[in-house]
C-alpha cells in the first residue's frame, strides 16, 4: 500500500471517528434535554398540585417538598430541607409523624394514614396521607397528603344532622323509608324498626317481608293504597295497624308517593311511618267525652225542670207522710208513689252525672271500705266467689264518696250479671306512679288503681270500645247508662277508667284515682230525722228567707220548713232576695238563715246574690240549692261563701237534716 494510500484510510477512519463522536454527543444533548423536559414536568406536577408532597431521608431530613407544601406551612425549600418534623411541628404531631414513617419502612409498602398538622396561622387540619418508600434511598419515605378538613367538617356536620334526625324521628315517632320497585329493595330508618319491634338482620327489607307485619284485616286495605299509588299515581295517607314479633298491636299512620321515571313508569316509592297508637286511644277517648257531653247537654236541658216536677212530688209525699197515721192505706199508696219517685230521681242523678253538672261533692277518704261495702252488697247470693285483695298502706283519695259507690256499683254489677251461673271476680287496689302518656289521659302523678277481674263470658271484640257509650247494652232490662255514668264520674274526679277483655275469658276493669295527701275526713254519724212541730203557732225556730223561680218549690221547702217549726218568707230571684233581706235587717227581723236557688234564668242567681248578702251580714247563713248545675259551686260550696248545699229533689228528713246543722242554735 502506498504512502497516500494509507493516507486517505486513516483520513476515512478518522472521518468515521468524528462523525460517531457527533452522534454521541447530539444523544446526550438528547438525553439531557429529555432529562430537563421530564425535570420540568415532574416540577410542574408536583409544584401544581393541590396535594402536599414530601420526601424524608432515612433520618427524617426533607430531602423534597413541593412548592404547595412551601404555601401552606410558609417555608422555602432552602430552610426546609435538612430539617426533621421536630423543627418544624409540635412534639405530639412530630412523634405521629415519626411513627408513621416508621411502619412504612417496617413494611416496605404503601400505607394510608390521617395524620393531623399545624399550620402557622393556629389552625389544626386533618389530612389523609398515603406514605410509601422509595426503593433507590433505603429507609427514604415519601408522602402525598390531601387536606380533607373541610371534608371532615362537612361530614361530622351531616353526622351530626343525621344524629338530630334520628331523634326528631324518635320524639315525633314517625320513620322514613325507600322502596325500590325495581330491585323490590326496601330501606327502613331506624325509627321504623323501632316501631316494628324489630332488629335489622330480622327483617327481610322487601315490600312482601313488609306485608307480613302489617295486621291480616288491614292487608287487602294497604295493597289497595299501594297499587293505586303505582297505578293511578295517588299519593295515599292511611291508617293500618301492625303486629309485632312479641304480639302487640300498634296503630301506625303511613303515606307514601311514587316517584316515576322518564318512561312513566314507577321506579321509586318513599313515604313514612307515624305510630299514632296513642294518639288514636287519646282521640278515641275525646271522642268518648264528646259523645258523654252530648247526651249531657239533652240531660242538663230538661234535669232542672225535671228535678222541680220531682221536687213536687217527692217534697209533697214526704210532706204527706208525716201527717199521716203509719197504719193507714194511705201511707202505703204514698210511700209506693214515693219508691217511683225516688227511682226517677237515680235515673237523673245518673244522666246528670254525665252531664255539664252533677259536680263531685268530695271528701278525703280511704278507699279500702268503700270498695268492701259495694262488694258485699252486690255479690251477695249470686254464686259469685269475690276475692278481695286490698293491703294496708293504700293512699286517701279525694272523691264523692256517694258517686263512686255509683262506679263500683255499676262495674260490680256489670261482673255479676256476666257471671249468671256464678263464677269467681277478684278486686285488687294498689298505689302506683304514673309517667306521663303511660296511661292517656292521665297527668304524670301518683294514684290509686283498682283492678276488678272476672271469669265471666268476655266482651265481643265489637263491643269492646262501646262499653263506656250512654245506651249501649247487650242486655234485656238494661239502660245501658251504667258504665258510661261511671266513665264520667271518674273523669270528674281526673281519674281514667279503662277496660280489657277477651270473648269468652273475662273481663277486667282498671280505675285510676289520683292520690291525695290530705287527712282522711272523719266519717260523721248520721242524724235522726228532726222532729215535726205541730203546733206550726209556736214557730220558736226562727224566720228563713227562701229564694226560687219555681213556685211548686217555694211551695214544699216553705211547708217543710212550717213542720219544721220555721217561719218563712219567699223570693222569685236574687235581687228580690238581697232586698228582703236588708229590709229585714233595717226593722230588727233579721232572718235566721237563706235558702237560694243556685240559678234564675234571666234573672239574679244565688251566686250572685251571696255577694251582696254577705255585704250586708258577713256571718249570713246561706244554704244553696240546685237540681242541676255545671257551676263548681255545688262541689266546693264552701269556697264561695256558702254554708251549706243540698240538691233538688229532697225530702223532709233530708233537707231537715240540713237546715237543723246550719240554722239552728247550737250549730
Amino acid at each position: 500500500m502506498t504512502l497516500e494510500a494509507g493516507l486517505r484510510k486513516k483520513n476515512l477512519e478518522l472521518q468515521k471517528a468524528n462523525e460517531a463522536l457527533r452522534e454521541e454527543i447530539n444523544g446526550r444533548k438528547r438525553l439531557e434535554a429529555d432529562f430537563e423536559k421530564t425535570r420540568d414536568l415532574f416540577r410542574a406536577i408536583m409544584d401544581n398540585s393541590m396535594a402536599v408532597i414530601f420526601l424524608k431521608d432515612v433520618n427524617g431530613k426533607y430531602v423534597f417538598a413541593n412548592k404547595w407544601y412551601e404555601e401552606l406551612f410558609r417555608i422555602d425549600k432552602a430552610d426546609l430541607y435538612g430539617k426533621t418534623d421536630y423543627d418544624l411541628f409540635p412534639k405530639e404531631q412530630a412523634d405521629a409523624f415519626r411513627h408513621n414513617d416508621s411502619q412504612v419502612a417496617a413494611a416496605k409498602r404503601p400505607i394510608e394514614f390521617d395524620e393531623l398538622a399545624l399550620h402557622p396561622d393556629g389552625t389544626l387540619h386533618k389530612y389523609i396521607t398515603i406514605k410509601f418508600p422509595v426503593p433507590s434511598m433505603p429507609g427514604a419515605v415519601c408522602g402525598i397528603a390531601t387536606d380533607i378538613t373541610e371534608r371532615a367538617r362537612i361530614m361530622e356536620h351531616l353526622k351530626i344532622s343525621e344524629e338530630r334526625l334520628k331523634t326528631a324521628q324518635r320524639i315525633g315517632q314517625m320513620g322514613s323509608w325507600e322502596w325500590n320497585i325495581v330491585d323490590n329493595k326496601l330501606e327502613w330508618s331506624d325509627e321504623i324498626y323501632r316501631i316494628f319491634g324489630l332488629a335489622p338482620h330480622e327483617f327481610g327489607a322487601t315490600y312482601e317481608a313488609f306485608m307480613n307485619f302489617v295486621h291480616p284485616d288491614d292487608r287487602e286495605f294497604v295493597k289497595r293504597s299501594v297499587h293505586a299509588a303505582i297505578f293511578k299515581k295517588e299519593p295515599y295517607s292511611i291508617d293500618h295497624r301492625v303486629v309485632r314479633p312479641d304480639g302487640a298491636v300498634r296503630t301506625v299512620h303511613e303515606q307514601g308517593e311514587v316517584v316515576f321515571d322518564a318512561k312513566g313508569s314507577a321506579s321509586l316509592m318513599t313515604g313514612t311511618v307515624h305510630d299514632v297508637t296513642e294518639l288514636r286511644r287519646m282521640e278515641a277517648e275525646i271522642h268518648k267525652a264528646q259523645k258523654l257531653e252530648a247526651i249531657g247537654s239533652l240531660a242538663g236541658g230538661i234535669a232542672h225542670d225535671f228535678n222541680n216536677i220531682l221536687m213536687g212530688v217527692l217534697g209533697n209525699v214526704s210532706i204527706a207522710k208525716k201527717t199521716l197515721s203509719p197504719s193507714g192505706k194511705t201511707l202505703s199508696i204514698l210511700s209506693d208513689i214515693e219508691k217511683a219517685a225516688l227511682r226517677a230521681k237515680s235515673l237523673t242523678r245518673q244522666l246528670l252525672t254525665f252531664s255539664k253538672g252533677g259536680e263531685p261533692v268530695k271528701d278525703t277518704v280511704q278507699i279500702s271500705d268503700l270498695i268492701t261495702t259495694s262488694a258485699k252488697l252486690i255479690f251477695k247470693n249470686t254464686g259469685v266467689e269475690c276475692r278481695l285483695s286490698l293491703p294496708d298502706g293504700l293512699d286517701s283519695v279525694d272523691i264523692d264518696e256517694g258517686q263512686i259507690s255509683q262506679v263500683f256499683n255499676n262495674i260490680f254489677l256489670n261482673a255479676a250479671h256476666a257471671m249468671p251461673q256464678g263464677g269467681s271476680v277478684g278486686i285488687s287496689a294498689e298505689n302506683v306512679n304514673v309517667s306521663s302518656d303511660e296511661v292517656p289521659p292521665l297527668g304524670a302523678g301518683r294514684y290509686v288503681r283498682i283492678a276488678v277481674k272476672d271469669s265471666g263470658s268476655g266482651i265481643a271484640k265489637e263491643n269492646i270500645g262501646r262499653v263506656f257509650e250512654p245506651f249501649f247494652t247487650t242486655k234485656q232490662k238494661a239502660s245501658g247508662l251504667g258504665l258510661a255514668v261511671s266513665y264520667s264520674i271518674i273523669r270528674k274526679h281526673a281519674g281514667h277508667i279503662s277496660v280489657e277483655s277477651a270473648e269468652g275469658d273475662g273481663a277486667a276493669f282498671y280505675v285510676y284515682l289520683p292520690s291525695t295527701t290530705a287527712a282522711q275526713s272523719a266519717p260523721e254519724k248520721e242524724a235522726d230525722d228532726t222532729p215535726m212541730i205541730k203546733n206550726r203557732d209556736k214557730a220558736a225556730m226562727g224566720r228563713i228567707l227562701v229564694m226560687d223561680d219555681e213556685e211548686i218549690v217555694r211551695d214544699v221547702s216553705g211547708e217543710m220548713l212550717r213542720l219544721l217549726g220555721y217561719e218563712v218568707e219567699f223570693a222569685v230571684d236574687g235581687k228580690e232576695a238581697v232586698d228582703m233581706y236588708k229590709e229585714a235587717i233595717g226593722r230588727g227581723e233579721p232572718f235566721t238563715g237563706v235558702i237560694m236557688d243556685l240559678t234564675i234564668p234571666g234573672g239574679m242567681g244565688g251566686r250572685e246574690a251571696l255577694k251582696f248578702i254577705l255585704e250586708i251580714n258577713p256571718k249570713a247563713k246561706v244554704i244553696v240549692s240546685s237540681g242541676y248545675s255545671s257551676d263548681p259551686i255545688m262541689g266546693d260550696f264552701r269556697s264561695f261563701g256558702f254554708c251549706g248545699v243540698i240538691s233538688k229533689p229532697y225530702r223532709v228528713a233530708e233537707f231537715g237534716r240540713t237546715v237543723k246543722s246550719i240554722f239552728s242554735s247550737e250549730s
